[in-house]
């Protein structure tokens, strides 16, 4: 049986896989730049960008899983069986490039993550900022009686107070 044309079609599809994401990473650094910026329009294109890009790993891993399936069902091995597993099974000319591209990709998906991560990190911290901007504009509304004067605390609906008095 003959898996050449199977494992040029996988080692193809882990070349694409990997520019993507290197691109990936690329569009998560801008996202990264653009937090860090306050760049709002430079954050929905890399965001435009990037969940293009990971509808385009998507379709690529299904693929490959495709093609790993057919791979399996070859070498009569479980569908379960990890990639590094079915490059043992590799002919000569496709191994070492294989493992290579193999090894770069899990490597580009460690660097998104860390990324990834790093951008989740900003954009909490972000958001804690704005709710505590909300919450002092929330207390700067409320009016306060005055010069030590007791009496009811009206709110006015402009924001506005002036000693003891709501206008």
């Amino acid at each position: 049986m003959d898996l050449t044309p199977i494992f040029k079609q996988l080692t193809e599809l882990l070349s694409q896989e990997l520019e993507l994401y290197t691109k990936l990473i690329k569009s998560a650094t801008c996202i990264n730049q653009s937090i860090k910026e306050d760049s709002i329009e430079l954050l929905n294109d890399s965001s435009k960008a990037y969940d293009e890009q990971i509808w385009l790993v998507d379709k690529l891993e299904e693929k490959r899983i495709d093609i790993c399936n057919t791979l399996c069902n070859k070498l009569n091995l479980p569908h379960s069986v990890r990639l590094s597993k079915l490059l043992q099974f590799a002919p000569t000319q496709f191994c070492s490039n294989l493992e290579k591209v193999s090894a770069e990709l899990k490597e580009s998906a460690k660097k998104l993550s860390e990324i990834n991560t790093s951008n989740r990190i900003l954009l909490e911290e972000s958001l804690v900022i704005m709710n505590n901007s909300f919450d002092l504009i929330k207390q700067s509304t409320r009016c306060a009686n005055g010069y030590k004067k007791r009496g009811k605390q009206n709110y006015s609906p402009t924001g506005v107070a002036v000693i003891n008095q709501v206008i």
